[in-house]
């Protein structure tokens, strides 16, 4: 499940969180380009395979489909690949979408959750 860095292109930036850093960026392949969000965790490579395990385990259709892992060569870390959401975040989702009654965002949170319960 490694993602080779020779396939990755235009990474930039997104954001730094409490123990991880976003990037974002496209997997190129030979006639697709594929948009990406690249999580790498500061602590511990432990953390990353522990979320690595949970993608693995709960990967229905409310997660973000997850490619597999490469390493960040100037933070000599590892860092989760996964598709980027169409509208960024959950939070930046919700938040942004004042059409989304308080109905559906609870729906959201129980399809996610029952994801993690199977």
């Amino acid at each position: 499940m490694d993602t080779p860095n020779n396939y990755l292109g235009n990474i930039e930036h997104l954001t730094k969180g409490g123990n991880s850093e976003i990037f974002c960026g496209n997997l190129n392949l030979i006639n697709l380009t594929i948009p990406l969000a690249i999580k790498a965790i500061k602590d511990s490579d432990e953390q990353i395979l522990n979320e690595f395990k949970m993608h693995l385990e709960c990967c229905g259709q409310s997660v973000i489909p997850f490619y597999g892992i490469t390493k960040v060569p100037e933070k000599n870390k590892y860092a989760m690949v996964m598709r980027r959401a169409k509208y960024g975040d959950l939070r930046k989702y919700i938040k942004n979408s004042p059409e989304l009654t308080w109905a559906d965002r609870i729906e959201i949170l129980i399809n996610i959750s029952k994801e993690f319960g199977s």
